[in-house]
């Protein structure tokens, strides 16, 4: 429990994105595992390294969160109606979106506000393997996020490259993202 989030409820003021997820079950899913995200996630700035400025503010990982949730929403449509996704991988899209960045200093955190963990990528996989049920295409999709930027695996599936390219994208300081119903703090 943090001071932004105290209830599983409240992820839902943070992230409305969550309602995106068509599948009521993978929706409860993904709210509880931003739950039980590490405290440092809902304040922590960006590396600047990676981000643009406004990510190395403070909730910087909410915003690019955020931002890599439009990226997402931008083109899962077009991949629906080409045939590479179904309805179920739009949601995994998401969800592995929404949980990709929450262990960006480590598990326990590293660092916050410097240099973020190598890997995290693979740690995020790894705890939400262990500690949650969620899909194996999720896991698999914030495993692969990074890409060849992680340390995790490269992007092999349809699925795998959308997320990587909204986590790219969501990162690029030239480019202007809006966000869904940004909470007040952003």
């Amino acid at each position: 429990m943090t001071q932004y989030v105290a209830t599983v409820d409240d992820v839902y003021t943070w992230f409305p994105e969550l309602h995106e997820i068509a599948n009521e079950r993978v929706r409860r899913m993904v709210a509880e595992a931003l739950y039980d995200a590490p405290e440092y996630f809902w304040s922590a700035k960006a590396s600047t390294y990676f981000h643009p400025n406004e990510h190395a503010a403070r909730h910087g990982l909410v915003l690019h969160t955020k931002r890599a949730c439009s990226v997402f929403e931008r083109v899962v449509e077009s991949m629906e109606e080409q045939k590479h996704f179904t309805d179920n991988d739009a949601d995994y899209g998401r969800a592995a979106l929404l949980l990709h960045d929450t262990h960006y200093y480590g598990e326990p955190p590293t660092e916050t506000g410097g240099k973020p963990e190598t890997g995290s990528d693979k740690i995020a996989a790894s705890y939400y393997r262990q500690h949650h049920d969620l899909p194996v295409q999720v896991i698999e999709g914030i495993a692969a996020a990074k890409g060849v930027w992680g340390h995790g695996p490269n992007p092999r599936t349809h699925l795998q490259q959308i997320i990587h390219v909204a986590d790219q994208l969501s990162s690029t300081d030239y480019i202007s993202i809006g966000v869904k119903e940004p909470h007040s703090v952003l």
